[in-house]
Parts: C-alpha cells; structure tokens; sequence
C-alpha cells in the first residue's frame, strides 16, 4: 500500500525502530526492495534521487514504483531524495510523489528556512510529505572522510522546525554520504540533544559507512529514517563481478539471470538493515 513520511515515521518514533530507506537505481532494485520488506514484515520507504530521475525521466522512473507499492502487502513510501531546487520539488509533486526531500543545506540558512516554508505551504494541500536538512552531512573523497561536513547545530534546527513545519529533519551527526566500509561512530550526544528538544522524526543520511552499534544507538535516541545506498550498490558490484569471475560473460547474456542477480544482491542488503533497524515482523499501521 501506497503511503507517506508522515504516516510512517510518528509510528517510528513512538515505537523506537528506524524505517530503512533505500535508494532506487533501477526496476530491479524497486522490485527487490519491497519482496525484502514483504518477506521482513516491515514498511519501507524507496527513494529515487534528482539524479535517477534525470537519467530517466521523471514519469518512467516514478510511475512503476509507484504501482508497485500500491500493490504491496506491506505500507511503501516513494520518497523524491535529495532534490536541491524548488523546481525540481514541485515536478515531482505534480507526477505524484507522496513524499519529498529537499536539501537546501548548501543554502545560507535563511534561504534554505525559507524554501522550505514554500514546499510546505504547497505539500500540505496536497498530503505530501516533506523533509529537509539542517547542517551538512556531506560526502566522502577518497576514503579519506569529507571535509565539507558541518555538524547540525542545536538553534538552527528548533528554529528552522518551528518555522518551516516539516515532517522529519535530516541531521548531521558525523555519518557521510559515499561511505566505503563502515568505520564511523556517530555524535550520539549531539543527537541526544537535538532528539531532547526537537519534536519531530529525525533522519540519517549516509549510513553505509557507520558502525552497526552506532546505528543502534542512533534508533534508541530519535532516528527514525534511515538512507542506505551506497551498501546496496557495492554488494550488486560485487556479485556481478563474482559472478562474471566464475562464468565469463556467458551467463551475463541471459537477460533474467542479470536481473534476478540484481534483485536478489539487493534483497540481500534490505532483509539484513530492517532487522538491525528493528521492525522486521514489527509494526506496520
């Protein structure tokens, strides 16, 4: 069933489980995620980025996962990710987007409040859902961490949440988009905080690269959505390249075993993060 943020994540937070988002790249990947989480018992959300979007046009991309989690058994968000214009936002409200994120957080914060401000006024009329970020969870350059990341900072965000209206703020607490391995604990005081006075669903950007106790600690003070790609793109790499290792090309050609490789490389990953994320045979409504 076809679902939003804001119907998912209250529930996130009351019952103290994250929520994994995963990012799609392909039909495969869409198809993929939801037999996990049909198979976990869970709600999921899938994201499809500015990007996918641009590679393949907005409708092509959106309209078949949106058919698909309209015939799941388990709630599906379809959650527009990382969308940094207030065009692109609207776009993908019009197609159907349940959900959006938009991320103003290289703007000057004023400029990001007040954008923010716009997509609500219009996403409120429409049950959208919205998300935005405050501080910079920033990007990993070779392996070496990101040095453009800024820490979300306590004022900022009760300002901005009190003021924009969303529905859930993503927060910088250390995690970095790109992550490689997963090497990285989280500023869990710093989220205590932010978790003790902000009133509102709390998201991580840039999992793949954080420690398993560190996530756990994270969901027990506030996370309640979760982002995961680069971990998924990295195992469906790996088994592709294992597999044309073994086989050559040969095997490659038939276009199902492709694509059921893919799908299950990527069911793989989603089965093993809703359980750490804790709502595997858990709540769905």
């Amino acid at each position: 069933m076809l679902c939003t943020l804001k119907e998912l994540l209250p529930l996130a937070k009351k019952n103290n489980y994250a929520v994994g988002a995963f990012n799609v790249y392909n039909l495969e990947y869409a198809k993929g995620i939801i037999e996990a989480a049909e198979e976990e018992n869970s709600p999921v959300i899938l994201q499809i980025s500015d990007g996918i979007i641009a590679f393949f046009g907005l409708e092509s991309i959106l309209k078949p996962c949106l058919l698909m989690a309209e015939e799941a058994k388990i709630p599906v968000c379809i959650h527009l990710d990382h969308a940094k214009s207030f065009e692109t936002i609207i776009k993908g409200i019009r197609a159907g987007f349940p959900s959006v994120m938009f991320d103003g957080s290289t703007l000057p914060f004023g400029e990001n409040l007040k954008i923010s401000q716009k997509i609500v006024d219009i996403a409120r009329v429409l049950n959208v859902s919205v998300e935005a970020e405050i501080g910079k969870v920033g990007k990993e350059e070779e392996g070496k961490g990101s040095p453009d990341l800024e820490y979300t900072k306590l004022d900022e965000a009760i300002l901005f949440t009190e003021k924009a209206g969303i529905d859930a703020l993503a927060v910088s607490i250390g995690s970095i988009h790109g992550g490689t391995y997963p090497h990285i604990s989280l500023n869990i005081e710093l989220l205590k905080e932010l978790n003790k006075r902000l009133d509102i669903p709390l998201v991580l950007h840039g999992s793949s690269g954080v420690m398993d106790d560190s996530i756990r600690e994270a969901i027990k003070n506030g996370i309640t959505k979760i982002n995961v790609a680069t971990r998924i793109k990295r195992q469906v790499a790996e088994k592709i390249y294992d597999f044309s290792l073994k086989d050559g090309v040969n095997g490659l050609e038939n276009a199902n075993i492709l694509s059921g490789m893919i799908r299950d490389a990527v069911k793989e990953v989603v089965k093993e993060r809703i359980k750490l994320f804790g709502n595997n045979n858990g709540t769905l409504f």
